[in-house]
């Protein structure tokens, strides 16, 4: 009898492991065909924040520059994504630091943020406080997926108070959204 259940045990186990295998591989396979999806490279070259405010309805854009930096290289080529595809759920980091200051003593005012979602699909990370709407610039992902900035509140015009933390990844019309699970509580 104990033979029988030992048997059975690593019977279990070996199909579990098998399981494992062929799912790791179905991915990397499903992972290869996406990206053999996409074509058409394009350069991007962006290097700001885009600080836009939706108070009242009314939308004001201002780029800003000061102190951002972008995962991109100048003339880094990026994939461009078929028109059709629905981009992937952004994964990420959407900030560092869920609970930062504005003086930046003794929790620091600087920031990154990462978005991973669909190789050449654009992903922005978007902050809300009632009716006030900021968002870091849109940038393009790379051939892997992903992008990053590293920025401080000052710069993205973020102000003391409990912000949503959104990241929006974009192709054409089709949109995939994902909030993160905690807030972004900016103090004195």
């Amino acid at each position: 009898m104990k033979i029988v259940r030992k048997s059975k045990k690593k019977l279990i186990i070996v199909i579990i492991v098998v399981l494992l295998v062929v799912s790791c591989i179905f991915f990397a396979f499903y992972r290869t065909i996406l990206m053999a999806s996409v074509s058409n490279n394009f350069t991007s070259n962006s290097k700001s924040i885009n600080t836009t405010n939706h108070n009242n309805s009314t939308e004001n854009t201002k780029p800003v520059s000061s102190g951002i930096s972008s995962s991109k290289e100048p003339n880094q080529s990026t994939p461009k994504v078929a028109n059709d595809v629905i981009p992937a759920a952004p994964l990420g980091n959407f900030v560092s630091n869920h609970h930062p200051n504005m003086s930046g003593s003794p929790s620091p005012n600087r920031e990154v943020s990462t978005c991973t979602t669909t190789p050449g699909a654009t992903c922005l990370i978007q902050f809300t406080e009632n009716n006030n709407i900021k968002s870091l610039n849109q940038q393009t992902t790379d051939a892997n997926g992903n992008t990053s900035w590293a920025w401080t509140l000052q710069d993205a015009g973020l102000t003391v108070g409990k912000w949503k933390i959104t990241a929006i990844a974009n192709n054409g019309d089709k949109t995939s959204v994902s909030s993160d699970a905690m807030y972004l509580e900016i103090s004195e």
